[in-house]
């Protein structure tokens, strides 16, 4: 009987302890970006205009660098920026995405631990761009 009680008593102990580690113990990943912005313009000078989007976000502490990644309307997430170690970062849209709303996500990155944090995430409207600049309507006289 004792050496029932004993053995229970040990499990009883272990399961607690297992319990008691669940996530305290070892390194967590940075948290998500805060403030991420986006500017999605139109760039370059007739007639090699192009769409991009330039991302700023505020710094992450325990982060060492960010990954980048964005989603057209019905299409996979896919990962644009490695390791960036700036907190912004400048995506030349694709010609085929260019009347497609786009979701642009930002994750902290701990090089040290491979952890990588919750996404932010920003929307960018298509219709909000504009058509591409007319160079006929810039400085003409009539």
């Amino acid at each position: 009987m004792r050496g029932r009680i004993g053995l229970v008593l040990a499990v009883g102990i272990l399961i607690s302890l297992l319990a008691g580690c669940g996530g305290g113990g070892g390194p967590t990943p940075p948290s998500a970006p805060q403030n991420l912005s986006a500017d999605r313009h139109w760039a370059g000078s007739s007639p090699n205009y192009y769409q991009e989007t330039k991302l700023t976000w505020n710094a992450v502490d325990g982060a060492t660098a960010y990954n980048v990644y964005m989603q057209a309307e019905g299409q996979s997430i896919v990962k644009i920026g490695d390791k960036i170690k700036d907190t912004s970062f400048t995506h030349q849209i694709p010609s085929d995405l260019w009347t497609s709303n786009i979701d642009y996500f930002v994750s902290a990155v701990n090089e040290t631990t491979n952890l990588e944090g919750d996404k932010a995430r920003y929307h960018t409207d298509a219709n909000q761009v504009g058509p591409p600049p007319n160079p006929l309507s810039k400085g003409r006289k009539k």
